[in-house]
């Protein structure tokens, strides 16, 4: 038995379903027709919005009418105007699968279009066509029988086991909450729907998300001024069980309690909206090391209160850091001004005798302040402890050394406080605390200037006069290094080029080095500019040039009003003049 099916206008069909009608032939302005040729006599064929499709048939999508192609878009490789109809895709080369959904059904598209998961359709393992190749798809999972589609931003749920649109594409976002439910968005209003379209929460939430293990509970939003309004909202119930009367609203990690501000002040709630503590705060901190202990703030001060607003720690400090250390303490000030460490349950570690205490970067270390005088302290190894007593001027550092000073002389101490070197130095300055050699620094004594690495190492051969980095004319990425050389003044004056090793790498032939780019150097001579090249060790530009810079494309130098670009190729330069 033959059955012609035709398909109503494509704008219906994405947002009502695959729609089809039987019966007879009848006269139609917008849809083209196409037939369903059925193998078994008795298939059926749906008449109502959502049509079921057996997948043992061959389906050919109706071309729709320009009218609502135009309505729709472009989202195929070519005009909707033109799109031809398919069948099946099992024997046609233009076409193959994209993608497995489930043991029955695969997405298909084009074969040499680009964004290929922008243009996707549904056929089933034969190659036979279900949906045509409109759709985007959603990487929200909806289920092994069902899918997820967009086009142009527009979503539905399509079943593939009754093959019908079961949540019609009329929705701006869409993604899966739990149970079979949907949080949607139509327009600028978020609400929730079942697997069938059925409206579960009404569509009046400027946002709605899910909260960990309470499947059956949403944060709402409300659009208010000048602040958003927060509150939770049953499923079963359909009703706030906590208002929408918050400016702030978090569930708290493993309790079925919420962190809630009035705007000013905050406090804890449960489902009930029911509040944890009498006193609502200006601060709280839930501590991150299980334990019912909560860092608190009133009127200026910090201290800490348990669950039952029993007072822990008296609310007296100046400051108390809400992130423990290793073993559980806290960098906390107390009234008195002075620094020191603390348990959550009010243990002091480390006494409150220190002016100032500052964590290094990526160091398990501390710079201590004390009467003016600095010193270090451990951290991350059990109770902090001292481990420098307070007795240097400054110390500066963040890698795996510290500069020290004391008496106007400096030198390196390691992070366990051992020296490194003599405090002996005039200057001492960090270069690079990056490169494969660990950390470098150039010290200054007397009567010269060395590149020492932050084991102590002197690893120049020769004393120079000077010792700076050679900047990059330009960096292809913001992780590539600020310097690959150091320019080194010898005894006559004379710039040579060494690298982080300390090795020389050129004699002392100039009077400046500007710059370096791929082993290539702009350098300066009797006050001209020229180019050298390290690879080569020779000079491949004159000096001729008052000035060169570095462009995108290659060198450009200056000689009064002359300007010359210069190609560098193979350790040789092409002059090409700008103007004749």
């Amino acid at each position: 038995m033959k059955v012609k099916v035709g398909f109503i206008a494509l704008a219906l069909l994405l947002s009502a379903g695959a729609m089809a009608q039987h019966g007879k032939k009848k006269k139609a302005k917008e849809p083209v027709k196409a037939e369903v040729k059925a193998k078994d006599e008795n298939m059926a064929v749906s008449t109502d919005a959502n049509m079921a499709v057996s997948t043992d048939e061959v389906v050919e999508v109706a071309v729709c009418s320009e009218e609502s192609v135009a309505a729709v878009g472009s989202e195929t490789s070519g005009s909707l105007s033109q799109f031809k109809p398919l069948k099946s895709i099992r024997y046609d080369n233009r076409y193959e699968t994209f993608e497995s959904i489930n043991d029955s059904y695969d997405y298909y598209c084009e074969r040499d279009i680009k964004n290929k998961s922008e243009h996707l359709g549904i056929v089933d393992k034969k190659g036979n066509v279900v949906l045509p190749h409109l759709f985007g798809r959603s990487y929200r999972s909806v289920g092994s029988s069902c899918v997820m589609l967009s086009i142009n931003g527009s979503y539905g749920v399509f079943n593939l086991d009754e093959l019908r649109w079961s949540i019609p594409m009329e929705y701006s976002d869409l993604a899966s909450l739990s149970n079979g439910l949907f949080r949607a968005k139509k327009g600028s209003k978020w609400g929730v729907i079942d697997s069938n379209n059925r409206v579960i929460v009404p569509f009046e939430w400027s946002e709605i998300s899910s909260l960990s293990n309470l499947e059956n509970y949403i944060r709402v939003t409300q659009d208010a001024y000048p602040n958003d309004l927060y509150g939770v909202y049953s499923l079963v119930e359909k009703r706030l069980v906590i208002p929408c009367a918050y400016t702030n609203l978090y569930q708290l990690d493993g309790q079925n309690y919420f962190s809630v501000s009035n705007g000013t002040k905050y406090n804890h709630v449960d489902i009930s909206n029911t509040s944890r503590f009498k006193t609502w705060y200006d601060e709280i901190s839930e501590n991150s090391k299980g334990r019912n202990f909560y860092i608190v703030k009133n009127d200026g001060r910090y201290g800490v209160v348990n669950d039952s607003e029993r007072v822990v720690v008296p609310i007296e400090y100046l400051e108390f850091n809400r992130y423990a250390f290793s073993d559980g303490s806290h960098l906390a000030r107390n009234k008195e001004g002075k620094y020191g460490f603390i348990t959550i349950d009010g243990r002091v570690t480390l006494p409150f005798q220190y002016d100032k205490l500052t964590k290094s970067s990526g160091l398990d270390n501390m710079v201590a302040m004390q009467n003016g005088r600095c010193g270090l302290v451990q951290v991350n190894d059990g109770m902090p402890y001292e481990i420098t007593t307070c007795s240097y001027d400054d110390i500066q550092g963040n890698s795996k050394v510290f500069i020290v000073e004391k008496g106007g002389k400096y030198g390196l101490l390691d992070s366990y406080g051992k020296p490194v070197t003599e405090i002996k130095y005039r200057s001492l300055v960090a270069l690079d605390r990056s490169s494969s050699n660990g950390g470098l620094y150039v010290a200054q004594t007397e009567d010269r200037f060395d590149l020492i690495s932050e084991s102590g190492r002197v690893v120049n051969s020769e004393p120079y006069a000077e010792i700076t980095p050679i900047v990059k004319g330009e960096r292809s990425s913001y992780y590539e290094p600020k310097y690959t050389y150091l320019k080194a003044k010898a005894k006559g004056g004379k710039y040579q080029i060494i690298d982080k090793v300390g090795a020389t790498n050129s004699k002392p032939l100039f009077d400046d080095i500007i710059s370096e780019n791929g082993n290539l150097f702009i350098v300066k001579s009797k006050n001209k500019c020229g180019l050298y090249s390290l690879l080569d060790h020779t000079q491949v530009a004159d000096y001729e040039f008052d000035s060169i810079i570095k462009s995108k494309e290659g060198y450009v130098g200056f000689n009064g009003k002359k300007i010359t670009i210069l190609v560098v190729n193979s350790g040789k330069v092409t002059k090409i003049e700008t103007v004749k």
